[in-house]
C-alpha cells in the first residue's frame, strides 16, 4: 500500500471536524482531514481522532495511518490511500444533491425547483430547511440516497410535494394532509382572517356594554368608574386633556376568552342530523360551521385561534373527516365532525352564527387544463360543475333557514366570480354583501349578512 505525505496549508483553530478536503498529487487523487486535538497524545503532540466521515465516502477509502505532521496550531493531517476520479465523483454531498435535483425540477418545468428540492430534502434527511445549509458537505448514504430518489421520481410524476412529506402548514399549523383532501392554499387563509374578525365583532355585539339610567339620573357607567374596585369592566369615555385609567383583571379575561376546551378525543363523525341552538347565555360563545372542511384546516384554525367558539365541521367524504378527525387530535382543539352533503345534516331549527365554506368552485370545462400536480387531488374537492357554482348555489340557497338573524356567510371563490356570487347571496336576502381580495389582487371571498330584523323561512 502506497502512502504520501501531503504538504498542505489547510488549517484552522476551530475544533470541530471538517469535510474533506480533496488535493490532487501526481495524478492522483488524495482525501485530506483536519483533526482537531483531544485526549490522544502522539510523539508530545494531542492530536484528534478520524472524522466519522470516511464511513460515508464508501468502501473505497481506507485510513493509511494517522500520521503526526508538525503543523502550527497543533493540527494534523491524515491521508488515505488514493482512489480513482469516479469514486471520487460518486460522493453526493448535501450540496451536491440540491444541486443536481433542483435543476432537474427546473428542466421539468415545476414552479419552485429549489424549494422542493429543500422540503424534500430536509423531510428525508429528518432536518430542518435551514439545517441543510449547516450541512452542507455531509455525504448521504447509499440508504438515504435510495429514499431521495424514489420521492425525486414521484415528485417529477406530478404528486404534490405535501403528499410526499404528508404535510402542509396552514395558519401556522402542520397539517397532516393525504390524497384524500385538498392541500390547503395560503390564500384561504384571508378566510379565516375574516372569520376571526366578524367573531371578535359579534362577541361585543353580545357583550352588555350599555346600561339603564339608575333612579338618581346617574349611569351605573358612572357608579363603575367611582369604584375602581368593582368586578364590572370599566368604559371610559377619553376626553381632550384628561388621563384616563383603565383597570382590568387580565386573568379573568383570559378565563372568559378561552375555556378549557373538551377532550379531543371525545370527538367521532356524526352522520346524523343535528340541531345547533344558540347559546342561552349573554356570554361571547358563538357557533361556527365550516361546510366542506377536508383536512380541517379552515375549522381548526378558527378553533384554534378563538377556542371558545362552538365549532362544527361538515364533509360529506368520510375519507376526508378522518384526516380532519386526526389533524384536531394531533393539534387537541375540540371540533364536532358530521358527515353531511353541504347543510343536509343540520336542522332547519339551527341557529348558526358564522358559515364559513370554501367549496368546490373549477368549472368542470376547466379541469383538463390544470397542472399534474393539482389532478393529483381529489376531483370532489375541485369540481364545481357547469360554472363552477353548483355546491356554492346550493350553499346559498340552503342558509338562509340556519343562520341566526345577523349571521354572516363568508365563501371562497375563484377569479372572476364575485359579481355573480354577490348577485345570489342578494337575491337570497343577504344584506351587506360584499368581497374581499387576496394577496394577488383577485376577488376570493364573498361576505354576506342575514338582516337581523327578517324573519327566518318556514
Amino acid at each position: 500500500m502506497r502512502c504520501y505525505s501531503l504538504a498542505s496549508n489547510y488549517y484552522t483553530d476551530v475544533l470541530i471536524p471538517r469535510p474533506a478536503v480533496f488535493s490532487r498529487c501526481a495524478g492522483e487523487w488524495f482525501c485530506v482531514l483536519q483533526l482537531g486535538s483531544t485526549d490522544r497524545s502522539v510523539s508530545g503532540r494531542s492530536w484528534g481522532t478520524m472524522p466519522r466521515m470516511l464511513a460515508g465516502l464508501g468502501s473505497r477509502w481506507r485510513l493509511a495511518f494517522p500520521w503526526a505532521f508538525g503543523l502550527s496550531y497543533g493540527f494534523g493531517l491524515v491521508c488515505c490511500s488514493p482512489v480513482s476520479t469516479e469514486a471520487l465523483a460518486e460522493v453526493w454531498t448535501v450540496r451536491r444533491v440540491l444541486t443536481w435535483t433542483q435543476q432537474r425540477f427546473a428542466q421539468s418545468g415545476l414552479d419552485s425547483p429549489r424549494l422542493d428540492a429543500e422540503v424534500l430534502l430536509s423531510h428525508c434527511l429528518g432536518k430542518t430547511r435551514v439545517g441543510l445549509y449547516l450541512c452542507f458537505e455531509q455525504p448521504l448514504h447509499d440508504g438515504e440516497l435510495a429514499d431521495f430518489r424514489a420521492l425525486i421520481r414521484r415528485r417529477l410524476a406530478g404528486e404534490p410535494v405535501a403528499y410526499l412529506i404528508g404535510q402542509r402548514e396552514f395558519f401556522s399549523l402542520a397539517l397532516h394532509v393525504s390524497p384524500a383532501v385538498l392541500i390547503p392554499r395560503p390564500e384561504t387563509e384571508l378566510l379565516v382572517e375574516e372569520a376571526l374578525r366578524r367573531i371578535d365583532e359579534v362577541r361585543r355585539e353580545k357583550s352588555p356594554l350599555s346600561v339603564a339610567p339608575l333612579d338618581d339620573g346617574s349611569s351605573a357607567q358612572d357608579e363603575v368608574a367611582a369604584d375602581p374596585q368593582d368586578d364590572a369592566p370599566v368604559h371610559a369615555v377619553a376626553e381632550p386633556g384628561v388621563p384616563v385609567t383603565v383597570e382590568y383583571d387580565p386573568v379573568a379575561i383570559d378565563a372568559e376568552e378561552e375555556p378549557v376546551p373538551a377532550a379531543p378525543s371525545d370527538a367521532e363523525v356524526t352522520t346524523d342530523a343535528v340541531a345547533v341552538t344558540a347559546s342561552e347565555s349573554a356570554g361571547p360563545a358563538l357557533t361556527v360551521v365550516d361546510v366542506g372542511t377536508g383536512s380541517g384546516a379552515i375549522a381548526l384554525a378558527v378553533k384554534h385561534e378563538r377556542p371558545s367558539v362552538k365549532m362544527i365541521a361538515l364533509d360529506r367524504s368520510l375519507d376526508a373527516l378522518a384526516v380532519a378527525k386526526k389533524n384536531a387530535e394531533t393539534l387537541s382543539v375540540s371540533v364536532e365532525f358530521v358527515q353531511s352533503d353541504l347543510l343536509g345534516a343540520l336542522t332547519e331549527e339551527s341557529s348558526i352564527d358564522l358559515l364559513l365554506a370554501n367549496l368546490p368552485y373549477i368549472p368542470t370545462a376547466d379541469m383538463a387544463g390544470l397542472s399534474k400536480d393539482v389532478l393529483s387531488e381529489p376531483h370532489l374537492a375541485l369540481d364545481g360543475g357547469v360554472d363552477g357554482l353548483q355546491l356554492v348555489a346550493r350553499l346559498i340557497e340552503q342558509a338562509p333557514r340556519r343562520l341566526r338573524p345577523g349571521g354572516s356567510i363568508l365563501l371562497e371563490i375563484g377569479q372572476g366570480q364575485a359579481p355573480t356570487v354577490e348577485s345570489m347571496l342578494r337575491r337570497a336576502g343577504f344584506v351587506d354583501v360584499r368581497s374581499e381580495k387576496d394577496l394577488a389582487g383577485i376577488e376570493r371571498l364573498v361576505c354576506g349578512r342575514v338582516s337581523a330584523s327578517v324573519r327566518r323561512p318556514s
